[in-house]
């Protein structure tokens, strides 16, 4: 799995940081969406299982809210800020 750049992306975290995979995303009102892309064998694994897993990291305690999607979660067609 690969974090991919997107249209109407405009924000790369860990740009500047090569010790982390760099992460596109498109960045608005507070919401950070993101995009991977799968290998051959992933999308074969996930036929297989039918599950997708996430991991988030909690530095503060406290739990925010996640959202995992097969579909993009914002119109595509929207021009770049």
């Amino acid at each position: 799995m690969k974090a991919v750049k997107f249209n109407g992306s405009n924000m790369i975290l860990a740009k500047d940081q090569p010790e982390f995979n760099q992460l596109p995303i498109r960045f608005e009102a507070g919401v950070a969406y993101y995009c991977h892309e799968l290998t051959f064998e992933e999308i074969q694994h996930i036929i297989k299982t039918k599950r997708i897993w996430g991991a988030q990291q909690i530095g503060s305690g406290s739990f925010h809210p996640m959202n995992i999607s097969v579909e993009p979660l914002f119109d595509l067609d929207e021009p770049k800020k």
